[in-house]
C-alpha cells in the first residue's frame, strides 16, 4: 500500500520503501511470496512522483511487480521502458530481477498445479495464457 508510516520510513510511502518491503516483509516477517505494488497511478504516489520513476523505486525497494492500472498504454509503455533502462544502467540489480522472477514462477506453478476447486478457478485458468495475453507478452518482449 502507499501508506506513509514515519516510524517505519520517514521519507517514503510503504510501496517505495526498502525499510518496509525488504527489511520488514522479507527479512523480519520472512515473507517469501510475491509482493506487488498498489496502483502507482493513485494520487498518493503520482501526485509526488512520475509513475515510471515510482516503478523503479518500488522494484528497488523489493516489489516483484508493479501495477499501472488506468489502461493508459503510453504510461504503461513508459514505465516498462524506464524499468528496462534502470536495469541496463544497473540502478536495479539483475539479481533483484532474478529473485522476483523466481517468486513469480513459484506462484504460477502453485496456481497451475493446484486442483480446480471452483468454477471461478476454472474460468481463470481458461483465460490465463489466452491469445490476448500472449500478444501483450510479445509486445512487452520488444522492450527487453
Amino acid at each position: 500500500a502507499h501508506v506513509f508510516g514515519p516510524a517505519l520510513d520517514d521519507e517514503r510511502p510503504a510501496t517505495l520503501s526498502p525499510a518496509v518491503v525488504q527489511r520488514i516483509l522479507r527479512e523480519e516477517l520472512a515473507f517469501e511470496g510475491v509482493i506487488l505494488s498498489d496502483d502507482l497511478e493513485m494520487k498518493a504516489i503520482s501526485s509526488k512522483i512520475a509513475v515510471p520513476a515510482a516503478a523503479i523505486q518500488a522494484v528497488q525497494a523489493g516489489c516483484d511487480g508493479v501495477l499501472v492500472c488506468s489502461g493508459d498504454v503510453d504510461v504503461q509503455a513508459a514505465t516498462l521502458e524506464a524499468l528496462v533502462h534502470a536495469v541496463e544502467e544497473e540502478r536495479i540489480a539483475y539479481k533483484r530481477l532474478e529473485d522476483a522472477l523466481a517468486r513469480l514462477r513459484r506462484a504460477k506453478e502453485r496456481f497451475l498445479t493446484a486442483p480446480v476447486t471452483s468454477q471461478k478457478t476454472a474460468r481463470i485458468r481458461q483465460v490465463l495464457g489466452c491469445d490476448a495475453h500472449q500478444r501483450i507478452v510479445d509486445e512487452m518482449a520488444r522492450y527487453v
